[in-house]
């Protein structure tokens, strides 16, 4: 019986594994110095998740800008991501902002100049409460 429950727990937390996709080598480094607690990459949606009770709008900002920087940087991995949903969330998954139709945002974010670029960020912000993440009416 024990050995079926170790078993049983092992094989569920493994696959939890084979269920994320590894994050590019250069994002993980653009995203290292965020007080991040984790992150996940999982059909096309990158979660953050910080080790903070609250998400601002400018670490999210900040954390988008770092994230769409890499396809410049490093275009074919960038690609290879197939990113279309960025996710920034508080310590507990419950409250943060979220990036939809990501790969494309990022495009537009790479042809803004001056303040625009913020102002696109934070106009296409999706407010997470409560662990979903709605689009604005």
């Amino acid at each position: 019986m024990k050995k079926r429950a170790v078993l049983f727990f092992a094989t569920a937390f493994l696959s939890g594994f084979a269920l994320s996709e590894p994050v590019p080598d250069g994002v993980r480094a653009a995203i290292s110095n965020l007080s991040l607690q984790s992150w996940s990459l999982k059909e096309g949606s990158l979660r953050l998740v910080m080790d903070k009770p609250l998400v601002s709008p400018t670490f999210y900002s900040t954390a988008v800008h770092l994230i769409c920087g890499e396809q410049w940087q490093s275009p074919g991995a960038f690609q290879r991501m197939r990113l279309e949903r960025i996710e920034v969330l508080n310590h507990l998954n419950a409250q943060g902002f979220a990036l939809l139709d990501a790969s494309n945002k990022c495009r537009e974010l790479g042809k803004a100049t001056g303040s625009s670029g913020e102002t696109m960020i934070q106009a296409a912000a999706v407010r997470c409460e409560a662990g979903v993440c709605r689009k604005r009416d």
